[in-house]
């Protein structure tokens, strides 16, 4: 019994966290404080490594530092969490366009499209 108390009380207590978290981590990127972000979303992805959210804006972070490897390296881990993120497909082609990668970023944001067509202006 005290085990799955433990193991509710920690869900509990991590998700709100995880959750203002980051909020916190996006409004130091908003503000221009970047590495502080990706320090920020950093702890977050240690606490929940499953958000596929915190790895799509910590590469968000890192490509405002035009650290476009290791933003696309967080974009995969988005995916890879959550093949249906087009959020994350699409940064990710914004990211390989960056690096004049022009093939996998046309099929980077095709499959955003296809994904969530609706949020993509034709």
């Amino acid at each position: 019994m005290k085990v799955i108390a433990i193991i509710i009380a920690i869900m509990i207590l991590t998700v709100p966290l995880s959750v203002s978290s980051m909020d916190s981590c996006v409004e130091l990127a908003d503000e221009g404080h970047y590495e502080e972000a990706i320090e920020c979303h950093d702890k977050a992805i240690e606490i929940n490594p499953r958000n596929d959210m915190e790895w799509n804006n910590k590469a968000l972070a890192l490509v405002e530092l035009d650290r476009y490897a290791e933003a696309i390296e967080c974009f995969n881990k988005a995916i890879e969490i959550n093949p249906k993120n087009d959020l994350a497909w699409y940064n990710k082609g914004l990211a390989l366009r960056e690096l004049d990668r022009y093939k996998e970023a046309i099929d980077c944001i095709y499959r955003a499209i296809q994904i969530n067509p609706e949020a993509y202006p034709k």
